[in-house]
């Protein structure tokens, strides 16, 4: 091998771990964590505080708005009764933001927006709650709780099934990675190409994990009420 090829190989080399360190890590049990090699740690001895970005680039906040506008409607479907039981329940101990004419404000899934105090809190009056209203609030949780923790634990079958499916498609990229003029692949090669061929399934797998996390926030939520209600029934 001659110098210039020497050369050729090492600029080669270069580029891919280059383009390696843009890509999203691979599948794994837990959230991606950084792995940079030891040679690579001392450029980040000390952290420059004042160039790290706080927000999200425009391009990004859109991508990130919009599949947070598609969650929204996903579980407005998926459960609307829990929210329309919710709009009932605010709409006796909460006050509706008017516009302009005395309109009704709503959000665009056309839930009630409701008056907030000047450090932006929703202001809110339990008392407002009599004694009927609270029991039949409280019987309908109990009953349809039931129904809504099994819609939860499907999302969260269906986040399984999806991360099962991008697991093996990185594998299957990761094996499958064929040499060209009897080059040596190395282990970068095998990681870049994994990525690359399960990127769909690997973002659709966080769509999943989001909606089936935001499921567990709602039942959550309500199983709060649910002990609310309870406790001020006593």
């Amino acid at each position: 091998m001659t110098q210039a090829d020497g050369e050729q190989q090492q600029g080669q080399l270069t580029r891919i771990f280059a383009e390696a360190d843009k890509l999203p890590g691979g599948p794994g049990e837990h959230p991606a964590e950084p792995d940079i090699p030891p040679d690579r740690t001392r450029q980040f001895t000390h952290v420059n505080f004042s160039r790290m970005r706080t927000e999200w680039p425009a391009q990004d906040l859109i991508k990130v708005q919009e599949m947070g506008r598609i969650a929204d409607g996903v579980l407005a479907r998926a459960f609307s009764d829990a929210w329309w039981l919710l709009e009932r329940l605010y709409r006796v101990v909460r006050e509706p933001s008017v516009g302009i004419g005395g309109v009704k404000l709503t959000d665009i899934h056309g839930h009630t927006r409701w008056q907030r105090n000047e450090l932006g809190y929703i202001i809110e009056h339990w008392d407002r709650l009599g004694d009927a209203e609270r029991d039949d609030f409280l019987h309908e949780l109990v009953i349809h709780l039931v129904e809504w923790r099994q819609q939860a634990a499907v999302m969260w079958g269906s986040a399984m099934f999806a991360k099962g499916i991008w697991e093996e498609k990185f594998a299957w990229g990761y094996t499958t990675l064929d040499a060209e003029g009897g080059r040596k692949l190395t282990i970068d090669d095998r990681t870049q190409h994994g990525h690359l061929v399960s990127i769909e399934e690997r973002y659709f797998s966080i769509f999943q994990s989001m909606l089936s996390r935001r499921a567990d926030a709602l039942i959550r939520s309500l199983e709060r009420i649910e002990a609310l209600l309870m406790k001020d029934s006593r």
